[in-house]
This record gives structure tokens, C-alpha cells and sequence, in this order.
């Protein structure tokens, strides 16, 4: 089942239960800058993982307008390199991730809830190379676009917990094989999938968090090889310093 209004149902049962709703108001316009680091793994089951040897870095700014229905603006990049199993093994691969969100809040007594749109781009710089078993590898990317809904709880002065739940509308798998014989770079489709994300702000400063995507088998790739992304898991887990 591809992206419908089906997947807004567990959003709208969760505000059914918001006992009254309220305007949010921002006194003034807010931008931060956070730093975090993290343990990344991707796995497709019985077929291969990539995991961080090192943990990855990441940088993020966050802007919220200062109007009566505050939207706000969040990017982020996270470097770091990962290691390869599954026929052979290889390490020291690069990693990126870039993610950009905008999202409109209102207040939902007793939580703050935000709606929004997000892009997820990575880039896994793997190939050229050979791993333990003489096969080749092969750079790959990935680009999601999803919706998302967040719920925010204040715990005490400056703590909070945050449950993010996100919908994929459209994945694009890409894999740069031109120089493997026979084939040519192609891309796969990917339309099924969902996420959960977890921040748990500690202090005003420090907070821990829990990122995840679980993506559905995709489409056969656009160059008729027989070529598909299998059913993935991603969790990202780590720790978040905001200036």
C-alpha cells in the first residue's frame, strides 16, 4: 500500500484523546545549535549490516518563528564511517546524513504537538573497493521524504520527553555500479515505511535520543537488472548538546 490518507489514522487517534486545544505562543523568534554524537546501525536481515566503527558526529541549527502558530526549522548533518558484513566485510566506510525538517506546532493540553514535512538524504561512500571475499562494492545513497507528527510532554523546568512518529511518502535508493561489469547506475523505488523517533531532554542542555526507520522491500530498479533494496531497518542512538 502506497502513501494514503490511511496512514494519518494513528495521528488523528492520538489527538482524540487531547483533552482540550489551545493557541501556542511564541514571545519571541528562537534559533539554537545543538552538536550530538552517535551509534549508527542499518541492516537488511540475512543479507548484510553496516555499523559505525567510530561514533558519528553531528551538527544541527533549529529556528522557531516568534507569531501566534510558531513554525519551526530544523537541519542537521552527521559524519562518521561505518563497517561492512555480509559477503565479506570491509571498514573505514564513510558516511553522511543530511535531514531538514519544517514543521507548524500547536499546544494540546497537557502535550505540544507539531505536524511537519522532512527530507533524509545519505550517502554511503563504499565503493570502489573489494571486500574480504573479492566482491565489489559500490557507493549508495538514499533520499526520504515523510510527514510526522510529535508529541512533547514537560516533565520538570527544562525537561521534557518527545515522541516523534514519521510516515514515508517516497524513497529513492540509488547504487553507483558503472564500474562493475555489465551494469550501470540505477535507482529503486521505495514507497512503504515508517519511523519512531525518542528525545529525552535531561537538562536544558543535554538530552539522549533514538532515531529508527523500518522501510519496506522497494520496487525492481529502474534498469531492469532484478535488482532490489531489501526490507531495512536504520537506529541511530546518542546524545545531544545544545548551545
Amino acid at each position: 500500500m502506497s502513501w494514503s490518507i490511511k496512514n494519518f489514522i494513528p495521528y488523528l487517534a492520538l489527538l482524540a484523546f487531547a483533552p482540550t486545544v489551545g493557541i501556542a505562543q511564541v514571545s519571541e523568534s528562537r534559533l539554537s545549535t545543538y552538536f550530538d554524537a552517535s551509534y549508527y546501525a542499518y541492516e537488511e536481515p540475512n543479507v548484510m549490516t553496516k555499523k559505525s566503527s567510530i561514533p558519528l558526529i553531528g551538527l544541527g541549527v533549529g529556528y522557531t518563528s516568534a507569531h501566534n502558530y510558531p513554525i519551526s526549522v530544523n537541519a542537521s548533518i552527521n559524519l562518521g564511517q561505518t563497517a561492512y558484513e555480509g559477503t565479506g566485510t570491509t571498514n573505514n566506510d564513510p558516511l553522511y546524513i543530511l535531514k531538514g525538517e519544517i514543521s507548524k506546532q500547536i499546544a494540546i493540553s497537557p502535550l505540544s504537538v507539531k505536524f511537519g514535512y522532512g527530507l533524509r538524504y545519505l550517502y554511503d561512500d563504499w565503493g570502489i573497493k573489494k571486500t574480504t571475499t573479492n566482491y565489489d562494492t559500490y557507493d549508495r545513497s538514499s533520499l526520504y521524504s515523510y510527514i510526522f507528527a510529535s508529541f512533547t510532554r514537560k516533565l520538570k523546568a527544562n525537561q521534557f520527553v518527545t515522541f516523534k512518529l514519521k510516515t514515508l511518502m517516497n524513497g529513492k535508493q540509488k547504487i553507483f555500479i558503472d564500474h562493475v561489469n555489465a551494469y550501470q547506475k540505477t535507482s529503486m523505488t521505495q514507497k512503504r515505511g515508517f519511523g519512531i523517533d525518542v528525545e529525552w531532554a535531561m537538562s536544558e542542555q543535554l538530552s539522549l535520543f533514538a532515531e529508527s526507520w523500518k522501510i519496506k522491500e522497494s520496487e525492481p530498479d529502474a534498469k531492469d537488472y532484478g535488482l532490489i533494496e531489501p526490507e531495512n531497518t536504520t537506529i541511530q542512538l546518542g546524545f545531544r548538546h545544545r548551545f
